[in-house]
Order: structure tokens, then C-alpha cells, then sequence
């Protein structure tokens, strides 16, 4: 068991960094902050006050007794986001708005690009002043 003397300063970091990713949105990055700090705490099996420390901790039927350096409500929100949203891009509204765009911009272009041919044709095939063009026998 390691006490809170020997843990080192890239773990309490690591939660600050996860603050930083809460507030910027970085969502898949913060979760990822959390995740190592876990792992590499039960791997150096941390005792019981560093665990406290870092995660908070728990009354009876899981009410919060004492938040930790992870907030509750913070890694809940980075999970939800990672897992369930897709790393904080759900498939709604905007989505359908944006391909829609996109869409539309495509057909713009390619809208674009047949009326500039027409155009180049036109000019290529133009009749030149004084010649007459002879559309028979």
C-alpha cells in the first residue's frame, strides 16, 4: 500500500488537466485523464486516504459524502459524452443540417462545373465574325 506521500505529482496534474478538458469540452481526452489516474492508483494499490483524495467519497445508497480531486458530476458527464453521444457528436439536427449543406454545396458545384462547360463549349464552337457557318449541302 502506498501512502499519500509517494504518489506522484503527474497523478494530482492529470486532474487538473481533466478540469481543463471538462471546461474546453474535450470530452474523450478527459475521460481518458480519469482512466489513468484510476488505473495507475489501483495498480500502485493506493490506500484507502489517497483513493478519498483523488475520487471522493461515498455514504450509504451512494450519496456523496466528500467530492475529490474527480468531480462525481464531471466524470459522469465525460463517460455519457465518450460513450453515448459518440464523443460529444450526436447524430440530431445540426448533423442532418450540416450533410444537408454539404449536399447542396456538392451539388452546387458540380451545378458549377456543367454550366462552365456549357459555356467553354459555347466559345469553342463559336461562330467567328464574317465566316458563315453552313449547316448543309
Amino acid at each position: 500500500m502506498l501512502g499519500g506521500k509517494r504518489i506522484p505529482d503527474r497523478l494530482y496534474d492529470q486532474a487538473e488537466l481533466f478540469v481543463c478538458h471538462i471546461k474546453n469540452k474535450q470530452w474523450p481526452e478527459a475521460k481518458r485523464c480519469y482512466d489513468a489516474v484510476r488505473d495507475e492508483l489501483c495498480s500502485m494499490q493506493a490506500d484507502e486516504e489517497v483513493m478519498t483524495e483523488f475520487f471522493g467519497e461515498r455514504g450509504e445508497r451512494g450519496v456523496i459524502l466528500k467530492e475529490g480531486l474527480f468531480r462525481e458530476e464531471y466524470v459522469q458527464k465525460a463517460y455519457y459524452e465518450v460513450a453515448v453521444r459518440k464523443e460529444g457528436r450526436c447524430r440530431g439536427r445540426k448533423d442532418e443540417r450540416r450533410q444537408k449543406k454539404q449536399r447542396i454545396s456538392g451539388n452546387l458545384c458540380a451545378g458549377l462545373r456543367l454550366y462552365t462547360e456549357q459555356i467553354r463549349l459555347k466559345i469553342l464552337y463559336r461562330i467567328q465574325p464574317g465566316k458563315s457557318r453552313k449547316t448543309g449541302p
